[in-house]
């Protein structure tokens, strides 16, 4: 019989706990040994498109002196690898000197990690460039110096922070709790079995199950939070959605650290609203859970410029945050969210290639609406026409 740990809130249970212990200790490992998938987002066209981007805002800026790039959870650093590769031939061909006064800041909030990778030698061809530092996204206080970076990456990793699932039907709200099969007993049912567990990839196999909860959301999130968050339930149909409360929080730790004319490029799997009671289950590698990003709420939340108390002291003017939001693929939900202070003092310029899939994903996701309308107007015309058809019969046969 299995034993189950009593019900926590999603966002609070002992799964992100291990998620956290995991990722401060494993090292490498977790992606030598292939636990967690990169090459998706971290390969060297994902890495052009960013250079493209940050090299069309540096010209745009025309940029002075020190160019100083903050790469957050950098892990195995294969994107710092190809994005520095990319930005040199980018700037060799165009014949621009940003590569020559770069300065590229390597972080992650695992000392043990960071001490691997440094070992590693994957990044001995640009050791000259490289600084290594501890910088956990979610502590405000974590000793990075404020607006210093023209640049924060942050790529396949707004996903690896803690999410609240809520559910909403017939007007009532709900939340996500999970409970989870105690973890020594399911090493200890394996070893029975003469099985050993890897010690970095066991969560997936423990066994687990979810409930919802009535709450009052009025009690639970700050009044913003919780009326944008609305407008990303289904219009007059249950559904459920992603509290992505984590990636705001880290976002705006970013934007502390960002330069006036800086950038911030974030890439992760979006979580579009679900029909009914779902779960919104996320996907474990290794011993981590990725949880994927509501980033409807999170364009709409910066949308309202006088959120930041940090920020308060900018002279905003009528600009606000300029954002853009691009589906890298008009099925799959990689997306990227590229974000600036409110007082950048150029229009943001999205680069040739960002500029192109944005176009031309617009333009496919139109089609995609208008083609599921007219499917759905086709099944309604078909539906009558049998209906005629039968109708027809039996009254000939009658």
């Amino acid at each position: 019989m299995v034993s189950y740990l009593p019900y926590e809130r999603f966002d609070e249970s002992r799964i992100w706990r291990i998620h956290q212990d995991y990722f401060q200790n494993v090292g490498l490992k977790a992606w030598r040994k292939g636990h967690i998938p990169y090459s998706g987002v971290s390969n060297f066209t994902e890495a052009y498109k960013k250079a493209r981007l940050f090299v069309s805002n540096l010209i745009s800026l025309q940029a002075q002196g020190t160019i100083r790039i903050l790469e957050v959870g950098a892990g195995f650093g294969e994107f710092a690898k190809n994005f520095l590769s990319a930005l040199r031939e980018i700037c060799v061909y165009e014949e621009h000197d940003f590569f020559e006064r770069l300065e590229y800041h390597i972080s992650d909030f695992s000392q043990t990690t960071l001490d691997e990778l440094a070992e590693s030698g994957r990044l001995d061809e640009f050791k000259e460039l490289i600084h290594y530092k501890v910088f956990d996204a979610l502590d405000r206080y974590s000793g990075l110096e404020k607006e210093s970076y023209d640049l924060v990456m942050a790529n396949y990793l707004l996903d690896q922070f803690p999410a609240r699932i809520f559910a909403r039907s017939k007007g009532r709200y709900f939340e996500k709790y999970l409970s989870i099969e105690d973890p020594q007993a399911l090493i200890d049912r394996e070893k029975s079995k003469g099985f050993w567990l890897s010690r970095g990839k066991w969560v997936k196999r423990l066994k687990k199950r979810h409930r919802f909860i009535e709450l009052d959301i009025d009690d639970e999130l700050p009044m913003e939070h919780r009326e944008i968050l609305e407008t990303c339930f289904r219009r007059g149909k249950d559904s459920s959605v992603v509290y992505s409360y984590g990636s705001l929080a880290a976002l705006r730790n970013f934007l502390t650290l960002l330069k006036a004319n800086g950038l911030i490029v974030c890439s992760d799997f979006n979580a579009a609203s679900k029909p009914g009671m779902d779960g919104c289950e996320p996907c474990y590698y290794g011993n981590s859970v990725a949880q994927a990003v509501n980033f409807e709420f999170l364009f709409k939340y910066f949308k309202q410029t006088d959120k930041l108390d940090e920020l308060k002291h900018l002279e905003q003017g009528e600009l606000g945050y300029q954002m853009a939001l691009i589906y890298e693929d008009p099925i799959k939900p990689l997306h990227t969210m590229i974000l600036t202070r409110p007082d950048y003092s150029q229009s943001l310029e999205l680069g040739r290639i960002y500029q192109k899939v944005y176009h031309q994903n617009w333009l496919l996701r139109t089609l995609y609406k208008f083609l599921v309308e007219m499917q759905l107007a086709c099944y309604v015309l078909l539906l009558f026409m049998l209906l005629y058809l039968f109708s027809s019969g039996i009254i000939g046969f009658l």
